[in-house]
This record gives structure tokens, C-alpha cells and sequence, in this order.
């Protein structure tokens, strides 16, 4: 609520939903709430509960408030207003859902919440249970997300393994990807930049030398973070070394189900076909490393 101690909104204002950060929240949290009352259904409160945790702390805590800070500090007041906005409705109907599993809490933080809201309610008890369709689902956008996280998490990655302070700014170089990957990266470039503390990106064009650098793979796109100034050569080709020993066993493991008549023959086509997906996908992943470990 800090970021939103002075705001109020009317009653069912209509969502504006300005950024993909907030059509993804949405779309995952109305995901959250059909596996909340499916278990619920079922009977399985321990599952329930579990939905509502992993939501809360690994989509909403963990990243949609660091996805959320561009805009609230960026001085555009209209994509300020509209994460505000997006902020309290998430809150107030995440005390909605989590009400019948921890009750007190719940009531004591959403009568802080609701005013903000224009709810008159006396109590939390008495409003409704949120619904999935009331927050508007957008799949590209969680696409997008989806590819966002694994960027920022390959950044994160190397930064952690190469002891690279938090605050440092890291210049980013970018190879290979498709359309696609230029396209998400030129729509969220400053909100990667502030939440990845990155100092620059650029992509390197097709053939152009690349400098020794440590690197994460997203999909088909390399992400470079060059070492000149930066890392130990040693200790990126002993990181890269033990990437590669892990991609080789995943492989080995996908090559013996593949290689098995009885998986190929008994398991679901979806099976075999996600097998398959997972073999060419780690495949890539090990080549475009390998690569780079031999320019070391």
C-alpha cells in the first residue's frame, strides 16, 4: 500500500491494464482462482492453499512488484495510475480468494484496502468470491512475460556466478533470435534495463565477431554479458563447463525415453511430442553454449 497511500478510485472503474505486466498478472491470476475453486471442489484446501502461495509469492511478490516499479517512478501519470490501479484491485481480490483459508488477516488488510476501491462493505465476509472471468485473460502476454523472466534470470545468473555486484550496471550484447525476440526486447527494453540493472543492450549484427563473453540462452536468442573488465575468463569456462554437464545428462535422459520402444508406443502422442520438444530444446541450448565456451 505505500505506493498508494494517496489514491482512490470509483467503484468498478473500468481496469485500464496500460502495460503487458498488468494484462500478464491478470491473465495468471484468473488461472489462480479456476485451480483455487477446482481443489476446493475436490476437497483439497492443502492444494488450495498452495495455489494461492505460489501466486502470491512467486507471480505477484516476486515479480509483478519489481515488473510494477518502472511504472510507478517512470513520471508518466497515466501508466502511474493505471499500475496503481492494477496494484489495488490484484491486492483486494487476492484477500477475496484467501479469506476462507486465513481469515483475520485477511479482513484486517482489506478493510485498509477497500475504501481505495469505493467498497462500502463492513466486511470481507460478506463480499463475493472473486471470479476468473472478471480478470480479462491475455495469453500473448504471458508469452512475453514468460520470455522476460528467463532474460532477466539469465542476467541474474551470471551475475550471481561471476560475483558481480547487484548495483553494477552490466552491458548486454544480443545475438541470433527472430522477429519475435525483437520485438519483445525493443517493448520492454527499460523495464528489463531498471529491473535487471542493465546498462545498455545492443544487437550485434549477423556475422559480426563476438567479444569473450558470459552468456544465457533464451530460446534462440544468446544473451552476452561481455568480460572484458568484468569477470574471470577461468572461472566463466568452469560455469560453462558445468552448465554443459548438466544439458548432457538432461539429453541423455531424453534420448533413452525417446530410444525406448515401450515409451514411444504406450505414452500419449502430447507426451512423446513435449519429450521430443524438450530434446531439441536443450539440444540448442548446449550447442549455443558450447560455442561460446569455445571462444574462450
Amino acid at each position: 500500500l505505500m505506493n498508494c497511500e494517496d489514491v482512490s478510485f470509483a467503484a468498478n472503474k473500468a481496469w485500464m491494464q496500460s502495460s503487458t505486466a498488468e494484462k500478464w498478472i491478470a491473465y495468471e491470476f484468473a488461472k489462480t482462482i479456476s485451480q483455487f475453486e477446482q481443489h476446493l471442489a475436490d476437497y483439497r484446501f492443502d492444494l488450495a492453499a498452495q495455489a494461492f502461495y505460489d501466486f502470491t509469492w512467486n507471480e505477484f511478490c516476486d515479480w509483478f512488484l519489481e515488473l510494477a516499479k518502472p511504472a510507478l517512478t517512470s513520471g508518466n501519470a497515466d501508466e502511474k495510475r493505471s499500475m496503481q490501479h492494477t496494484l489495488l484491485v490484484l491486492l483486494e481480490a487476492q484477500l477475496r480468494l484467501a479469506h476462507p483459508i486465513i481469515p483475520f488477516i485477511t479482513e484486517e488488510i482489506w478493510l485498509s484496502v477497500a475504501p481505495k476501491l469505493s467498497k462500502t462493505g463492513q466486511t470481507i465476509a460478506l463480499e463475493a468470491f472473486p471470479k476468473a472471468a472478471d480478470f480479462p485473460t491475455n495469453s500473448e502476454a504471458g508469452a512475453e512475460i514468460v520470455w522476460m523472466k528467463e532474460f532477466l534470470l539469465g542476467v541474474r545468473r551470471i551475475r550471481a556466478e561471476m560475483n558481480l555486484p547487484p548495483a553494477k550496471l552490466l552491458p548486454v550484447l544480443l545475438v541470433g533470435g527472430d522477429a519475435t525476440d525483437r520485438a519483445r526486447q525493443a517493448a520492454n527494453e527499460s523495464s528489463m534495463n531498471f529491473i535487471g540493472r542493465i546498462e545498455s543492450q545492443q544487437w550485434l549484427s549477423a556475422g559480426a565477431g563476438e567479444p569473450a563473453s558470459a552468456s544465457a540462452v533464451v530460446g534462440g536468442l544468446k544473451v552476452l554479458i561481455p568480460l572484458a573488465g568484468l569477470i574471470d575468463v577461468d572461472a566463466e569456462r568452469a560455469r560453462l563447463d558445468r552448465e554443459l554437464a548438466k544439458l548432457a545428462a538432461e539429453i541423455e535422459k531424453c534420448e533413452k525415453k525417446l530410444s525406448t520402444d515401450t515409451f514411444i508406443n504406450a505414452a500419449p502422442a502430447a507426451v512423446v511430442a513435449q519429450e521430443r520438444q524438450r530434446f531439441a530444446d536443450f539440444s540448442a541450448k548446449r550447442d549455443a553454449l558450447a560455442e561460446q565456451r569455445a571462444k574462450l
